[in-house]
């Protein structure tokens, strides 16, 4: 049989990769029997739905007071100290 370098039979390390692949497998499965009971709890009450609605609003709003406002450059490139200059590539 043939071993890998830390002597460890091929057939071994495919065997636990495989394992590992079904776990992530099954780990996914679950995010998305998770995801589609989320789901369906907002359909089954719309209060659910307006408070996520609330909770992504805040989100955004935080988001926005953090990150800075994208600011337009001109088509020359200027626009300042912290423009983006667009170089043209033959």
């Amino acid at each position: 049989m043939t071993t890998a370098p830390d002597d460890t039979p091929v057939g071994d390390k495919a065997q636990k990769g495989v394992e590992h692949l079904q776990q992530a497998a099954r780990e996914l499965i679950a995010a998305a029997r998770a995801a589609l009971d989320a789901a369906e709890e907002i359909v089954d009450d719309p209060e659910t739905a307006k408070s996520l609605a609330g909770v992504a609003e805040t989100v955004t709003g935080f988001v926005r007071s953090v990150v800075p406002a994208r600011r337009n450059v001109a088509p020359d490139g200027e626009g300042g100290d912290n423009a983006v200059q667009h170089i043209e590539i033959t």
